[in-house]
């Protein structure tokens, strides 16, 4: 068993004309165009211990046999792309809402002839991205030429808001209650994303609240992430007794 990983300089050939043809007439010589079909090596298994791989190898459809070319550099390999593998990646937004990928940040290993360049469509994300995959395209060069693959980009928002909170003062209305509104206790919270919806804990006070009241504000961004700050809510009585008086008549007593 002969197990060679070849290097990008290297390809396979079909010889698919060359059924029942003395392919030894072809030894250390150029190949016709005509007769072959260009396909990128890949890693190979190959039985033949006669096997010599000095600088070129083709395969044989029929028989399965393999055959030595020493001097294929005449044949015309612009047909030839690289293996282009492309995976998935998920990538996080940073605290200002955008996230930038490398070039090559979506390729999977792939090979070719030569010197790699990679060159993907679009590699900034934004909180707009967050949601659905994004379908990118990477482009691979190699020194014979170049080809693509699809890749998909997820991309999260996991930066939750920054919460900041005020302490406020209410006053209960003349039925001894009040209410306030579910961001009352907010200051100017904020995220990248925005989309901001607010929750506190308790918005509804009456008069056993009168004094320095502990509420819990919850700020949720567009995309689920949340965060919480804490305030307080003093609550005061200024309405004064509603006085009803009545006129009355007394009796003086013995005395």
């Amino acid at each position: 068993m002969v197990k060679k990983l070849l290097n990008p300089k290297i390809y396979v050939f079909l010889f698919s004309l060359f059924i029942g043809v003395d392919t030894s007439l072809y030894a250390n010589s150029s190949v016709p165009d005509n007769y072959v079909e260009l396909i990128p090596a890949v890693e190979q298994e190959l039985d033949n211990p006669l096997l010599n791989l000095d600088d070129y190898f083709v395969k044989i459809i029929e028989p399965n046999l393999i055959y030595n070319f020493n001097n294929l550099d005449s044949l015309d390999k612009s047909s030839l792309a690289p293996i282009v593998i492309c995976r998935n990646i998920t990538v996080q937004l940073d605290a200002t809402g955008n996230v930038t990928i490398a070039e090559n940040e979506v390729n999977n290993g792939s090979t070719g002839n030569g010197t790699l360049s990679f060159d993907t469509n679009i590699t900034n994300f934004t909180c707009s991205d967050v949601g659905t995959p994004v379908n990118v395209i990477l482009t691979v060069t190699d020194d014979d030429g170049s080809g693509t693959c699809v890749a998909t980009v997820t991309v999260e928002d996991v930066t939750a808001p920054n919460v900041i909170t005020q302490n406020i003062t209410v006053q209960l209305d003349a039925t001894g209650s009040v209410t306030i509104a579910e961001d009352a206790v907010n200051n100017g919270s904020t995220d990248a994303c925005g989309g901001l919806t607010y929750d506190t804990d308790i918005t509804s006070f009456d008069c056993s609240n009168v004094g320095v009241n502990n509420v819990v504000l919850t700020v949720t961004d567009t995309n689920g992430q949340s965060a919480t700050g804490n305030a307080t809510v003093t609550v005061e009585d200024v309405t004064a007794p509603n006085v009803i008086t009545q006129n009355i008549t007394v009796q003086l007593d013995a005395t």
